[in-house]
């Protein structure tokens, strides 16, 4: 649960995974990215988190963690997550 991050880990490679940690957990919820919109983000930008094409902010994450109804932490912690 508490794995040290990796120096060699590039910013892509990171982004990735957050997206697909996203992705588990917005389809563990049974919700579309669609729905994500109605929770408050915008499509494209939620789209675009899950493919691991931006770097969201704090207050980002906060919001992506109320929308799926989630700990913040759980936004950042793979342990559980299916698909993760």
């Amino acid at each position: 649960m508490d794995a040290m991050p990796q120096a060699d880990v590039s910013q892509e490679q990171v982004l990735r995974a957050f997206g697909k940690r996203l992705q588990a957990l917005r389809k563990a919820r049974r919700l579309r990215q669609l729905d994500m919109a109605a929770r408050g983000l915008s499509y494209k930008y939620y789209q675009r988190l899950e493919a691991g094409q931006v770097n969201p902010t704090l207050l980002t994450l906060w919001r992506v963690a109320a929308a799926l109804q989630v700990p913040l932490r759980a936004l950042l912690d793979d342990q559980g997550v299916p698909g993760a």
